[in-house]
Parts: structure tokens; sequence; C-alpha cells
């Protein structure tokens, strides 16, 4: 996946945080140690048997989101902070 749809991708992902109709689509993963911040921020990746279901935004977003450094996908950024700290992920 390039760059540029990463940077999307991640944006929506951000973005549905505080809009309910993309928080619904995704699911917090219940694995990874309790109570650390990398854990609280990894998606569950629905599965797919079709190449085609695997490229369907509920299974490409969490994938692309789960891929991000847990700096990044931090749920207590702001949205300006976080798509700073992506830009300079992705593009530096």
């Amino acid at each position: 996946m390039d760059k540029a749809t990463l940077f999307k991708f991640s944006k929506w992902i951000d973005y549905g945080k505080s809009h309910r109709y993309l928080a619904d689509v995704f699911r917090l993963a219940g694995h990874g140690r309790p109570g650390s911040r990398s854990a609280a921020s990894i998606l569950d990746i629905p599965r797919t048997t079709t190449s085609l279901g695997k490229r369907a935004f509920v299974v490409a977003g969490p994938r692309v989101w789960n891929s991000l450094p847990p700096a990044i996908r931090d749920p207590s950024l702001s949205p300006s902070i976080f798509g700073k700290l992506l830009k300079t992920y992705l593009f530096v």
C-alpha cells in the first residue's frame, strides 16, 4: 500500500474515534498486555476468506491502523497532533 493511501486510511480511522458511524465499524482487540497503551489502541481485524474481502475498508482499515507505531495510535492525541505525527512518520 502506498504512503498516500496509508495516510488516508489512518486519518479516516482517527476521524472515526469521534464519529459514531465510523466508530461502530471498528472494534478494539482484546489482546496485548493489560494496561499497556499500545494494547488499548489495537483494532480487531475481521476474518475474511476472499481477496476482495481483504480489501474491504472494515478489514484494510484496522490492518493499516495496527501497523502504525504505538505513539501515533495513542487515543489521547488531538486530531491535529495525530496528523502531524502521521505525516512525519510517513513522509520524512
